[in-house]
């Protein structure tokens, strides 16, 4: 026996696994070159090519290349010419959609403040009084899973996908009587994910939708995902997403907090 587990050990490290890369080539245009981390020469890009985040990418003029994240399925074009890694890449595509959130929400705020009765709990500071982030968070995965599992077709979010060239983007009209950082979950199965990542600093808090407002998050584009369904949500203060992505994963049974919770 000890023989045969020695065995399949040895044929484990002999054949490893091998996960998918988060990051991967949706598309390019023009001249685009790839150099791994690990290696001193370029070579062409090909499409579905998996990307490490200290891959370097080599752009000529007029060239571009849009990067899949396979965990969210969000795409992040660049297009500046000159070397840069893939983080790098990345991390200009969500500053440059991050920058386009801030403005929305700016309007938003000042929509929310002309009307002078805004809501008894601070909307716009997003500070929830009676419980710590960690509690709050895990409180707001199980408001997730509780609402999804049961169902529920009726939502004061509407959400609509709107094809966008190759892509596609969401359309969020809020619906509730209350102003609302709204998100949408992928929903396959029993898996739940959250589709927009915001890490709740100042400056990328979400999105922010006034009572009836409406917008299109084409700073956003991302693939749909076959034998996926989409739902809207909204809270009433923003939160750190991949926080809320880890409690989905976790699945704690935490009691569900509905309330500040809108579907």
């Amino acid at each position: 026996m000890n023989r045969i587990i020695t065995l399949l050990a040895a044929l484990l490290l002999a054949f490893p696994l091998t996960a998918q890369s988060r990051y991967s080539v949706y598309k390019t245009k023009g001249t685009v070159k790839l150099c791994p981390k690990t290696e001193k020469t370029w070579g062409d890009v090909q499409r579905k090519q998996d990307l490490q985040l200290g891959d370097r990418l080599q752009l000529q003029d007029a060239s571009a290349i849009t990067i899949l994240d396979n965990t969210n399925n969000l795409l992040y074009p660049y297009d500046t010419p000159g070397e840069c890694t893939v983080m790098e890449a990345v991390r200009s595509a969500r500053n440059k959609a991050g920058s386009r959130t801030s403005a929305v929400n700016a309007e938003m705020k000042r929509s929310i403040e002309g009307h002078g009765n805004a809501p008894s709990y601070d909307v716009l500071g997003a500070s929830y009084r009676g419980q710590g982030e960690a509690s709050y968070t895990d409180s707001l995965a199980a408001s997730v899973r509780q609402f999804v599992q049961a169902g529920i077709s009726a939502s004061k979010l509407s959400l609509t996908l709107v094809q966008q060239e190759d892509a596609m983007v969401f359309q969020l009209c809020n619906g509730a009587d209350i102003p609302l950082y709204v998100n949408v979950l992928r929903i396959k199965g029993d898996e739940i994910n959250v589709c927009l990542e915001f890490d709740g600093k100042e400056g990328s808090e979400g999105i922010l939708l006034d009572v009836g407002a409406q917008v299109v998050l084409d700073q956003y584009p991302f693939l749909e995902q076959e034998g996926a369904r989409y739902q809207a949500f909204g809270t009433v203060r923003s939160y750190d997403t991949r926080s809320l992505q880890r409690a989905l994963k976790r699945g704690n049974t935490q009691d569900a907090l509905t309330t500040g919770f809108v579907l």
